[in-house]
């Protein structure tokens, strides 16, 4: 029996509680100093699954050490408290993201990580989509680039950016990728967060397998239209809520027709158990690591952290999203 830390249990890590709790048998603690969170908590996995888990509100007060940390908090304290566990001895950790609010906090939180010989990813539930698994397989295997391009509301660009750039490097197998500056466009939205803002916006980054990625992030209310072209292939599949995946080919004239697997909703509270048996099985998951994913961190916080600079405070360090 695995046991479970949950650091802060807002909307996702509440979530990541009713995975867990649905799914898999485990000593589960969470840690939210936040009565109002557990009330919440309480009312999405019932009162009887709540005396199941042990509720603390401070890191100091953790028993014994977790075998695997989930940090679900916002982003600002969450290097301090990755810090905090591993001190404490802990060495697995799934991590949401935006990770931290800078590339110095992300590398200081790397170094951190790789020096205690503990293991850290970063929750990308696309990567747990069959579809998306399926259009990676069928790139692989002729090496043709392709073009992504996303339309998405007022996602932010701190907090949707992050999962389409990453979910475009999974699919086109690149390491490497490179804002086009000269085409970037931002500008600053306020959020419900008290204290944190967002982007909206255009960015448009190259891969170094001559892929390429539009983003538009604009402040009106609907799911990501995320459409994929090749020379002979396109396809257009709506991510969020809805289902759709279409296909046409230029062998058929470019004519829609449907494919399988059709776009379903990854839902934390669907596939948090699975990642957490897939460490536990393998020492490792489908999400990438926090190694893996520092190149998509640092070039969204370094293009967000210079607009905030431009913008708003000349001399930041930290840019106050999450």
């Amino acid at each position: 029996m695995l046991n479970i830390a949950v650091i802060g249990a807002g909307n996702i890590g509440a979530r990541h509680v009713q995975s867990i709790l649905s799914n898999m048998d485990s000593l589960l603690t969470i840690v939210d100093p936040s009565e109002k969170v557990k009330n919440n908590v309480g009312s999405i996995i019932g009162i009887d699954n709540l005396k199941k888990i042990e509720w603390i509100s401070e890191l100091s007060q953790i028993k014994s050490i977790p075998d695997i940390a989930i940090v679900a908090t916002d982003a600002k304290p969450r290097k301090d408290i990755v810090l905090n566990l591993l001190d404490m001895g802990v060495k697995k950790f799934l991590l949401e993201k935006i990770v931290c609010q800078s590339t110095s906090q992300y590398k200081e939180l790397l170094d951190a990580v790789e020096y205690n010989r503990a293991k850290a990813w970063v929750n990308f539930p696309r990567r747990y989509s069959p579809i998306y698994h399926q259009l990676k397989k069928l790139f692989k295997s002729d090496k043709e680039p392709i073009r992504m391009l996303v339309d998405a509301g007022n996602l932010g660009i701190a907090c949707g950016a992050i999962h389409l750039i990453d979910l475009f490097q999974f699919i086109c197998g690149t390491k490497n990728l490179f804002l086009d500056k000269e085409c970037l466009k931002l500008k600053i939205i306020q959020t419900k967060r008290k204290d944190y803002i967002d982007f909206a916006g255009n960015l448009i980054i190259h891969s170094d397998n001559n892929s390429t990625l539009y983003l538009n992030f604009t402040d009106d209310d609907f799911w990501p239209l995320v459409e994929v072209y090749r020379n002979t292939t396109r396809y257009c599949i709506v991510d969020g809520d809805h289902k759709l995946s279409k296909m046409a080919l230029k062998k058929n004239h470019w004519q829609w027709e449907e494919i399988e697997p059709v776009v379903s909703p990854v839902y934390v509270s669907q596939i948090s158990h699975q990642v957490i048996k897939d460490i536990k099985n393998n020492n490792d998951c489908n999400m990438p690591t926090l190694h893996e994913a520092y190149q998509i961190h640092k070039l969204l916080l370094d293009t967000l952290l210079n607009n905030y600079r431009e913008n708003v405070d000349k001399v930041a360090n930290l840019v106050p999203v999450t």
